[in-house]
């Protein structure tokens, strides 16, 4: 099994602020808000 620190973990992790202004944590480049639905794809911050 491969240990894998939280810390590490934590700078692939951001922040997104959606449209209907509901702001959750991602990792990846497409995304789905789990409020409204939407799909974001390609997002880069």
């Amino acid at each position: 099994m491969v240990r894998i620190d939280l810390k590490e973990l934590d700078k692939y992790v951001k922040e997104f602020k959606c449209k209907c202004g509901y702001t959750f944590r991602y990792v990846g480049s497409s995304i789905i808000c789990p409020k409204c639905k939407t799909l974001w794809e390609n997002v880069k911050k």
